[in-house]
């Protein structure tokens, strides 16, 4: 299967050696919130990352913060990528 590979299965959502620029639009576009970035060169970071849509957001955001390369925040309206 080729990198950047998004398989979408009900309601499960994997990136296969996908930017977190592009993990993160998926999310943005998901949960009807923004997201910013704090330091650019993060987007360019690839994971393997699984989410179902019926999670919560927080669910998702406590995933995304198991990774030791990321940080990942829920400020109000947006969510913050440190």
């Amino acid at each position: 299967m080729p990198s950047d590979t998004v398989i979408v299965e009900k309601g499960d959502i994997t990136f296969d050696d996908s930017s977190l620029a592009d993990i993160m639009t998926s999310i943005s576009n998901n949960y009807n919130i923004n997201v910013e970035f704090n330091n650019k060169e993060q987007k360019a970071i690839r994971l393997h990352f699984k989410y179902n849509t019926s999670d919560s957001l927080e669910d998702v955001v406590k995933a995304l913060n198991m990774f030791e390369k990321i940080k990942v925040r829920h400020n109000n309206e947006k969510l913050e990528v440190e």
